[in-house]
């Protein structure tokens, strides 16, 4: 069955295209049957799913978004219920055909436009409201989509805070109006009598305003005054870990941040300095030495002309490393940045003097559900309904993700992808968990990149079923120094994985048949705690 999904908003900052934030919540969507622009009850007396003299609807959720899922093959009119205050919306109704293939996604934004003022009376306030950014070039110019990808503050740091300094004492008084951005970093002030303002803005620490300081924006009656507001910390590189809950590889506002990973950073000179994500999954490295060798030498003049002209073609190069010291194997990084080096989460940056840079990376963690035991690969296998490689929730659909009892999950150490006579194997217990035990360490590993060759590794597959003949997950290849252990899911699934929906799909369907190498754990020191769960039979673990 067909999906048709996407987005009511309106356009704020005025691009063209939807943007977190600027979505419209409980708006009506509706599949117009009848064309007579309005959703007409119904009711479904043959059981197809679709009422019978009426139309289905829907209520766009807190991001904006709208859903119609299990449809069939046919002809449908898509139209919205246009909000109070605005006028008729850009694009719908729309006639869409769907074909009934369970992996058609059909995706439509609705965009609704000129915000509508009463006519009386007469407006006699105004507004100011803008974006928090971090200007990472210093050009004090907001650029969503350059080159760079000027991420909005609220993107990184939770918590900034713009404020009207009334009394402009330069401290926000509990009488002052004040605006937390959004997640695209959007703050706003309505019902301003006309006059001038002060704008300040709380920031974390190391952060500083750039240009003026407060920001003057007046008001006039009837009008919006549109101030963005740019911020850095000199020579920094900063960003989130965050918890990718879709698989798709990109930041959104309903993923978490995922705390208590350790990340390193390596200059040119070698040296290293590590810091830790915090609650929120940020991070950041002040004050990096980011100066341009010999621009200071008074004989040289073609250094002091680079400085000053052209910093970007002596631009330090940084590399952060996202993978060190994981809680576990089960985290699997998603971010479409390949790394610079062999070993995944491996990310470079380069910083020109004085400037700074975003750096993001994105993780899946597929917990497995026995509880770690030195020199053992464990996990669960599990029905992945969606094919996207997760063990969660569908979004579109809200149906769960179930465990798969009795699939046979095997070490295929002969690289042949077969199960052969003489490789270990087993089959999951009710619960979807396998095991395979006293597993000796896969010797030598590599000093630098802590893995060991593939010939040596534990490549685990599991073998599709007659009702599930779809891998959904990616191949990993385990490396276990002595003591450690290893954990994963593995997905299966009657639908075929293909991208952007399935980060591991390659574009012809199915999953990359290159392994990826995952570097095992001290249970004992550094995993996170699984959910406990009945002991499986014995008889099932190898």
């Amino acid at each position: 069955m067909s999906t048709i999904r996407g987005s009511v908003f309106q356009d704020i900052n005025g691009d063209g295209v939807f943007d977190l934030g600027e979505g419209l919540r409980n708006v009506t969507v509706f599949l117009d049957q009848n064309g007579n622009g309005v959703p007409d009850p119904g009711t479904d007396t043959d059981g197809d799913g679709i009422p019978e003299g009426g139309e289905l609807t829907t209520l766009t959720d807190d991001l904006g978004e709208y859903t119609f899922t299990n449809l069939p093959q046919g002809t449908f009119t898509l139209d919205q219920v246009t909000p109070a205050g605005f006028n008729e919306p850009v694009g719908v109704p729309l006639s869409l055909a769907t074909t009934g293939d369970p992996n058609e996604r059909i995706d439509v934004n609705i965009l609704n436009v000129n915000p509508t003022p009463p006519p009386t009376p007469v407006a006699t306030t105004g507004v100011i409201r803008g974006a928090v950014y971090v200007d990472n070039n210093r050009n004090q110019i907001y650029e969503p989509f350059g080159e760079l990808g000027e991420p909005t503050l609220a993107d990184g740091f939770p918590g900034a805070i713009v404020y009207i300094d009334l009394n402009n004492s330069g401290f926000r008084e509990l009488s002052e109006p004040f605006s937390e951005p959004n997640e695209a970093g959007f703050y706003f002030f309505g019902d301003l009598l006309p006059g001038s303002y002060l704008l300040r803005t709380e920031l974390p620490g190391g952060f500083e305003v750039l240009g003026d300081n407060p920001i003057v924006a007046p008001v006039a009656a009837a009008t919006v005054n549109e101030v963005d507001i740019p911020v850095i910390d000199p020579d920094s590189v900063y960003g989130r870990v965050i918890r990718d809950l879709n698989g798709d590889g990109q930041p959104q506002p309903f993923e978490p941040g995922q705390a208590g990973i350790d990340i390193d950073i390596l200059d040119g000179d070698g040296n290293v300095s590590s810091v830790t994500t915090d609650d929120d999954g940020f991070y950041i490295f002040s004050n990096l030495d980011t100066s341009i060798p010999g621009a200071d030498d008074p004989q040289n003049p073609f250094a002091q002309f680079i400085e000053r002209e052209e910093p970007e073609r002596f631009a330090r190069g940084f590399i952060l490393d996202f993978g060190n010291n994981l809680p576990s194997s089960a985290y699997v990084f998603t971010s479409p940045v390949p790394p610079v080096g062999l070993v995944p989460g491996e990310i470079g940056a380069t910083i020109p003097p004085d400037e700074a840079r975003q750096v993001n990376s994105t993780l899946v963690f597929n917990a497995a559900g026995i509880t770690p035991v030195p020199n053992s690969i464990s996990g669960v296998v599990f029905n992945d309904l969606n094919a996207n490689s997760l063990l969660d929730v569908d979004p579109l659909t809200g149906l769960t993700d179930e465990v798969v009892e009795g699939a046979t999950v095997y070490l295929d150490l002969d690289e042949d992808g077969q199960l052969g006579d003489e490789e270990p194997s087993t089959t999951t217990d009710f619960n979807g968990n396998f095991i395979f035990r006293n597993l000796p360490p896969t010797l030598p590993i590599d000093p630098v990149t802590g893995l060991a060759s593939l010939e040596e590794s534990y490549i685990l597959r599991v073998e599709p079923t007659d009702d599930l003949e779809n891998v959904t997950t990616p191949i990993p290849a385990y490396t276990l120094d002595f003591g450690e252990a290893a954990q994963g899911t593995l997905g299966l699934s009657n639908l075929e994985p293909f991208p952007p929906e399935n980060q591991f799909a390659q574009p012809g369907g199915g999953i990359n048949p290159d392994p990826i190498r995952v570097r095992g754990f001290d249970p004992l020191a550094n995993a996170t705690p699984a959910p406990i769960v009945p002991t499986p039979d014995p008889n099932l673990i190898v």
